[in-house]
């Protein structure tokens, strides 16, 4: 298996640990696999780049690194904010525990165009 083939077998794990998870409302838990989706995602596609993969979870930062060398990359910009810092914003006690449903199904969908859209451009 290639290095971005790597990548992606493990992003879709997380995307399918996401769904499963949701299903017996660890709705926290499932934003943080949706998230881990997106950056496993941008990563194969630097990986099958050939670059060099940030040590970073910023989706942000990995998607314009993706964008660098495909323009493409902008039309899921904001799929890639609005997973950003879904890594530890449940992950830890705060004022907030646990995410809306609304905003953990939208954080799945995002995941899923990210890693669609990754998947596609790695053929």
């Amino acid at each position: 298996m290639n290095p971005h083939e790597e990548w992606i077998f493990k992003a879709e794990r997380d995307l399918e640990c996401s769904k499963y998870i949701l299903q017996i409302n660890l709705d926290d838990l499932a934003a943080y696999h949706a998230q881990q989706c997106a950056e496993k995602s941008l990563k194969a596609f630097l990986a099958f780049s050939g670059l060099i993969i940030s040590k970073t979870h910023k989706l942000d930062i990995l998607c314009l690194e993706c964008q660098v060398l495909d323009a493409a990359f902008l039309s899921v910009y904001t799929n890639a904010i609005n997973l950003n810092g879904l890594d530890v914003r449940f992950r830890y006690p705060s004022a907030v525990l646990v995410p809306l449903r609304s905003d953990v199904l939208d954080a799945i969908n995002d995941a899923e165009v990210i890693l669609d859209f990754v998947k596609a451009k790695c053929t």
